[in-house]
């Protein structure tokens, strides 16, 4: 789960980093609740690999669901910087290690900065807790893990990314509608030479008046992302 969470699995966290403080969390959740986590003495060797491969696939899986918060927010910036005519402007996004568009970057700084701020980490730690009561150790059952819920998480994903970034596409859309529109009736002014420039002031300011619901639609989103969280686990 460390190595799948977008914060602390990124490449700006050593991996030693992440080491110690995945041992110094299994040591609190062992401290804490050791009901669950007692193994048969009788568990044979390939029931123990099973017994881990499993282990494994729920972290990774509950790492994943919150990677779905900040990619929804990356892909509607990416959508934006796009219409905009900003997808030649691309930054390295130091999370994933990849080029983003600029509006991209801001965009998932800002849900960064929202998710921590509304303490999603200690909720995804509480449920990393609560995974080994609801599904011990000693359980070799791949069924618990329900992922068509997962599976539905992704298509929320693409759908609200494409909600966050529909205002401004509608309104970029229009404005090259209109520039369309009096480059046909008038095309000794050459309209076009301003197009991209009035453009990207249109865009700016969509970004701007857009802002300011962006933590009601950050809310709704990790609410989503937080009840299929629970759901995989149950």
């Amino acid at each position: 789960m460390m190595m799948a969470l977008p914060i602390i699995g990124t490449q700006l966290v050593p991996g030693k980093i992440r080491l110690i403080f995945s041992l110094a969390l299994t040591y609190i959740i062992v401290c804490a609740d050791q009901t669950h986590l007692v193994l048969p003495s009788n568990t044979s060797f390939f029931s123990l690999f099973l017994i881990v491969v499993l282990q494994a696939i729920i972290g990774i899986l509950m790492g994943l669901v919150i990677q779905i918060i900040f990619q929804t927010f990356m892909m509607a910036g990416q959508i934006i910087s796009m219409q905009m005519g900003l997808g030649f402007a691309s930054l390295m996004d130091p999370q994933n290690g990849i080029s983003v568009p600029i509006v991209g970057q801001l965009y998932i700084m800002i849900a960064t900065l929202l998710y921590l701020t509304m303490n999603g980490h200690l909720f995804v730690i509480g449920i990393l807790v609560d995974s080994f009561a609801q599904i011990p150790v000693n359980q070799l059952d791949f069924d618990v893990l329900q992922i068509e819920k997962f599976i539905a998480l992704g298509s929320f994903m693409f759908s609200y990314g494409l909600k966050i970034a529909l205002p401004a596409v509608i309104t970029i859309l229009i404005t090259n509608i209109s520039f369309g529109m009096m480059t046909k009736a008038a095309p000794q002014l050459n309209i076009f030479t301003l197009g991209f420039s009035i453009t990207l002031i249109a865009g700016f300011a969509l970004i701007y008046i857009c802002l300011s619901f962006m933590s009601a639609q950050f809310t709704e989103v990790s609410e989503m992302a937080h009840t299929t969280l629970v759901a995989l686990i149950e």
